[in-house]
């Protein structure tokens, strides 16, 4: 109990890990991959989710899981197979299930823009039977990795309450525009009006700049898999939760009786598309005379981007903290301005994660804490009670409401 905030702090680092490894696997630049892990582990989602042990443990292993399987992606061998699958049956022993059916999804969810690029089809045309066999291979071993806790689960199952499903607990309570503030807004009071997210509109509005710079075929799945994520973790506050749900279209999905954790999944998503983001910026500036361009369609981006941005700023109510993010924002475009004028414009990404780690020094680091020293001083009374000979007789209680909340 006393060292659990120092083991969250381990679960930071292991995660940020996690998070560089799956952009650098990806193709992200060593400062891109550093903006989207600094994203995620200190976006309000996971710190939200810090409250249940299990559910921040999983999450600690998705981008683990996630970088296993763009391994397998790119390279379909025996060796990337016994990863991934070493890797989902670590997620899955984390302790939180629905973390892995969370990362299942979200793993399918971007192979499904495959047959609509030409590259990718013809690949996987030529190689479908070789991945079917290592997939299979993949999940033999994660099922078997995680057999100590699959088959006592199997036997409890016929007992549990939740045998034939369960419903939505909080179904219906948060509107679908307080999940939208809690993407773009730290909040960390009981204010319904923010549901917690992303957490920074820093990293949300460099994220939609995808829609305007190059990124590679392969983030535009993540991009199909975040937005799929993010309206299964919105409830019923999503109308494309309420079909899925209602007409039993994803598996497993009514055996959970929330869906935040798909929250804190799509912030991975999230940060790895502004990690893109950033580097196409980079690219199209030190590469503008190569890069393709057709005016049409690129004014229709800017017009999409610009409408959704001023509709989106509207929205939110004005208060310290949007100031606070306002302040935040302008400082990054006023460095991506003089950075472009420099001619500097690669060190943008290095600039853009120290904004960010301004940014969240203001508004996101009060609610992790460390006790103070004087917690572990021996208590008057066990002083008074060694200094009799016959000490280690003494029975011992607790008062502690350790055992409560554990519980």
């Amino acid at each position: 109990i006393y060292s659990m905030n120092l083991f969250y702090w381990t679960l930071k680092i292991l995660g940020a890990i996690g998070m560089i490894g799956l952009c650098r696997s990806l193709g992200a630049s060593r400062g891109a991959s550093t903006f989207a892990a600094i994203a995620v582990i200190f976006s309000s989602i996971w710190a939200h989710e810090q409250y249940v042990l299990p559910v921040y443990h999983t999450l600690t292993w998705i981008p683990w899981c996630l970088w296993a399987m763009e391994r397998w992606v790119k390279r379909p061998n025996l060796q990337s197979a016994c990863l991934l699958g070493a890797a989902c049956a670590v997620v899955f022993l984390s302790g939180y299930p629905q973390g892995l059916h969370g990362m299942i999804i979200y793993a399918f969810a971007t192979l499904l823009v495959i047959p609509f690029q030409t590259k990718s089809r013809c690949e996987w045309t030529l190689t479908w039977r070789r991945r079917v066999t290592l997939a299979l291979i993949a999940s033999a071993i994660g099922v078997g990795l995680a057999a100590v806790q699959i088959l006592p689960l199997l036997e409890l199952v016929g007992l549990s309450h939740r045998e034939a499903g369960i419903d939505v607990s909080f179904a219906g309570l948060t509107p679908l525009t307080s999940y939208f503030r809690g993407f773009l807004v730290t909040y960390y009071t009981s204010n319904a009006s923010y549901f917690p997210g992303t957490g920074s509109l820093l990293v949300c509005i460099v994220a939609s700049c995808a829609l305007i710079f190059p990124i590679p075929a392969r983030i535009k799945g993540h991009i199909l898999a975040t937005l799929l994520l993010i309206s299964l973790g919105m409830e019923r506050a999503s109308p494309l939760f309420r079909f899925v749900y209602d007409h039993h279209w994803l598996p497993g999905l009514h055996y959970f009786r929330q869906m935040v954790i798909y929250l804190g999944i799509a912030a991975i998503g999230v940060a790895v598309v502004a990690a893109f983001a950033i580097d196409g910026f980079v690219h199209w500036v030190t590469h503008r005379g190569e890069v393709p361009t057709r005016p049409r369609q690129m004014a229709a981006r800017y017009l999409i981007f610009a409408g959704f941005w001023t509709w989106a700023l509207l929205s939110l109510e004005i208060n310290r903290i949007l100031a606070l993010h306002f302040a935040v924002v302008a400082l990054a475009g006023v460095v991506v301005f003089a950075l472009f004028r420099m001619r500097k414009v690669n060190q943008l990404a290095p600039a853009l994660c120290l904004i960010l780690a301004i940014e969240i020094v203001m508004l996101r680091l009060h609610p992790f804490n460390f006790f103070d020293r004087s917690l572990f001083a021996k208590p008057p009374g066990v002083t008074a009670i060694q200094a009799i000979p016959d000490w280690r007789e003494f029975k011992v209680m607790t008062g502690s409401l350790a055992g409560t909340a554990g519980l």
